[in-house]
């Protein structure tokens, strides 16, 4: 889903309210870089630590509109 999501979608150039209205709220709040993450999946073994992860980091420039993103896996 994320591959025809990045590939079949312009990304780059939305505001943050259309990326909100079309994505949902993100994973994470108030990063000082003016990175927006949204979480695809991640998975954990045994105990609360995760152990695999996968996110869409979108960045945001000044004007509140997405300049870049990436999938990143950790």
């Amino acid at each position: 889903m994320i591959g025809d999501l990045v590939k079949h979608h312009q990304l780059k150039g939305l505001t943050y309210l259309q990326l909100i209205d079309s994505l949902g709220e993100p994973s994470n709040y108030g990063e000082p870089d003016g990175t927006i993450r949204y979480l695809i999946v991640e998975d954990f073994e045994s105990d609360i630590d995760p152990v695999h992860g996968k996110t869409l980091d979108l960045t945001l420039g000044p004007d509140s509109v997405v300049t870049s993103y990436e999938v990143s896996e950790w």
